[in-house]
C-alpha cells in the first residue's frame, strides 16, 4: 500500500466532500418540493438554486470561503447529476435484460 502523501489525502478528501455535497444539495432540493406548499418541479431551482445549496453546504460544514469555489463546485455537481442519472438508466437496462 502506498504511503500517505499530502496529494493522496487531498484527493481522498475531495472525493468524500463531493459525494456528501451531492447528497446535501439533492436533499435540500427534495425538501423544498415536500415542505414548501405549491412549489412545483420547475420552481425548485428558483426556490433554492444549486449555488445557494452549495454555499449552505460549505457554511454548515465549516469550509472557509477561500477554500471553496462555488462556481467550480456547481460544475462538479452538474457532472455528478449526469453520472447519477446515467447510472440509473444503466441499472434499469441491466434489470430489464436479466428479467
Amino acid at each position: 500500500m502506498p504511503a500517505a502523501t499530502p496529494m493522496l489525502s487531498a484527493i481522498a478528501r475531495r472525493d468524500y466532500i463531493d459525494k456528501v455535497m451531492f447528497g446535501y444539495v439533492r436533499g435540500m432540493q427534495a425538501c423544498v418540493r415536500r415542505v414548501l406548499p405549491g412549489v412545483i418541479e420547475e420552481d425548485v431551482p428558483k426556490a433554492v438554486s444549486i449555488e445557494t445549496a452549495i454555499e449552505c453546504f460549505a457554511k454548515d460544514f465549516g469550509i472557509p470561503p477561500e477554500q471553496w469555489n462555488v462556481k467550480s463546485q456547481s460544475i462538479r455537481y452538474q457532472a455528478m447529476v449526469k453520472e447519477f442519472y446515467a447510472d440509473q438508466r444503466s441499472a434499469r437496462k441491466e434489470e430489464g435484460a436479466s428479467a
